[in-house]
C-alpha cells in the first residue's frame, strides 16, 4: 500500500498525467487609485497599540510573515505595493493562506506532492456534485474511470454553472495546467463552498440566491467571494484580519473590477456585491447575513477570539456553514487547535443539522448549523 495519503485514498491518482505551471497575473494591472483605496482601508481598520499577540496561528504568522506587506502599507508606496500584492503566491504574505514564499520554495522541490493535494481535491468536487462515481473497494473492479483532466474540469464546470479555473490573478501559484490557467487547492475549496453555499439556499435556507447574504469569516485570498458571486449570491462579506482584507481587496478588485468590491469605511453603492471588513470591526458590530461561513481558520485563532465569533452567530445571522480540520494539533507552545463542533455545543445556541467528511481534503468535516 502507498505511504501516500492521497495515493492510498485514490490509487488512480498516479496514472493522472499532469505538467505543473506558474500562473500570470492579470493583463491588466490595478490603477494607481484601487490601491490608493486599499492603502486607505488598512490605514481606517490597522490593529494600534502593537498589534496581535503570539497566543494563535494567526497572530505568530502575522507576527512572522506579514512585514514586508506592512512596511508597504505604511509608506504608501503604491507601485511596491501593487507589485508586491500580484506576487504574493510566492511572496512572505502569502503564506497559510494563498501558498506564499516557504511553499513556493517547496513546490519546485516537490511538484507532484503538491499536485496530488489538488487533484484528489478536485476528484471529491466531482464526485461531490455527480459528474464522477466515488471509486469502492469492495466492489469488482470495472476499469478505470476517465482520467483526462480537461474532461473532468468541463463536465464540472457545466455542473456547477461557472468556470473553476481562476482568471489571472497574481504570479507564481503552482499547480497542474488547465488551458490558459492552473488548478490549485485553493480555487477548488473555494469553488466549493460558493457551490455549497448556492444548493443550501435552495434546500433548508429557502432563500432566493440572488438575494442571499454571505458573510465569510476568514476570507483568506477572497477567493470564495469571486466564486460566491459566479454562483449567483446577491451580496458576500469577507471578514478577517486587515493584512488579509487588503489581498482580498486586491485579488477581487482585479477580478471583479474596483467598482464592484466596498472597503469597509467607503460609502456604500448599489453597485458593490462585495463588502470587506477586518475583523476586529466584525466583532464590536457583527455583519447580518443569511447565512455566515467559515472554511480552513477557525481552529486556528484563540479561544477568546473564536469564543467571540460564535457569540456574534447568535445576533447576526440565521445558519452557519464550518469546513474545518479537527487535528487538535499544537498552534503555538501553550495551546492546541480548536474543534468548532466543541465551540458550537459551548454555545448552546447552534444546532447541528448535519455533518459529514469533507468531500475535498483528507480529515476535513463539513457541519451545518441552525442558530437559535
Amino acid at each position: 500500500m502507498s505511504k501516500n495519503p492521497f495515493i492510498a485514498r485514490r490509487p488512480e491518482l498516479a496514472a493522472v498525467e499532469v505538467t505543473i505551471g506558474e500562473s500570470s497575473s492579470a493583463d491588466v494591472p490595478l490603477d494607481e487609485a484601487a490601491i490608493r483605496r486599499i492603502i486607505e482601508f488598512y490605514g481606517r481598520v490597522a490593529p494600534t497599540g502593537g498589534g496581535a499577540g503570539d497566543d494563535d496561528m494567526w497572530s505568530v504568522l502575522r507576527q512572522q510573515h506579514f512585514g514586508p506587506l506592512i512596511e508597504l502599507l505604511e509608506t504608501a508606496d503604491v507601485n511596491a505595493l501593487r507589485d508586491y500584492l500580484a506576487e504574493l503566491p510566492r511572496r512572505e504574505a502569502g503564506h497559510g493562506s494563498y501558498q506564499g514564499q516557504p511553499a513556493y520554495d517547496a513546490a519546485h522541490k516537490s511538484g507532484l506532492g503538491r499536485s496530488l493535494n489538488t487533484l484528489n481535491a478536485l476528484f471529491g468536487f466531482a464526485e461531490a456534485v455527480g459528474t464522477m462515481r466515488p471509486r469502492s473497494p469492495e466492489q469488482t473492479s470495472t476499469g478505470s474511470p476517465d482520467l483526462d483532466l480537461a474532461t473532468i474540469v468541463g463536465d464540472l464546470d457545466s455542473a456547477v454553472g461557472f468556470p473553476i479555473v481562476l482568471p489571472p490573478v497574481s504570479t507564481g501559484l503552482l499547480g497542474p495546467i488547465m488551458g490558459d490557467g492552473i488548478l490549485h487547492l485553493r480555487h477548488l475549496t473555494a469553488a466549493y463552498l460558493a457551490w455549497r453555499v448556492r444548493e443550501l439556499a435552495r434546500g433548508p435556507l429557502e432563500t432566493s440566491v440572488d438575494q442571499l447574504h454571505v458573510c465569510e469569516i476568514g476570507g483568506g485570498a477572497g477567493l470564495a467571494a469571486y466564486y460566491g458571486l459566479a454562483a449567483g449570491v446577491g451580496r458576500w462579506t469577507s471578514v478577517d484580519l486587515p493584512e488579509m482584507g487588503v489581498i482580498q481587496a486586491f485579488n477581487l478588485m482585479t477580478l471583479l473590477g474596483p467598482d464592484r468590491v466596498h472597503l469597509w469605511g467607503e460609502s456604500s453603492t448599489p453597485e458593490h456585491a462585495v463588502s470587506i471588513v477586518s475583523n476586529n470591526i466584525h466583532l464590536d458590530s457583527p455583519t447580518k447575513s443569511d447565512i455566515t461561513i467559515n472554511q480552513d481558520s477557525l481552529p486556528e485563532i484563540s479561544r477568546a477570539e473564536a469564543t467571540r465569533y460564535v457569540e456574534a452567530l447568535t445576533t447576526s445571522t440565521l445558519w452557519f456553514l464550518s469546513i474545518n480540520q479537527e487535528h487538535e494539533a499544537p498552534q503555538t507552545a501553550a495551546a492546541k487547535q480548536l474543534v468548532v463542533g466543541d465551540l458550537a455545543d459551548e454555545s448552546g445556541d447552534l444546532n447541528r443539522w448535519y455533518r459529514m467528511p469533507f468531500w475535498l481534503r483528507i480529515g476535513y468535516v463539513e457541519e451545518l448549523y441552525q442558530v437559535g
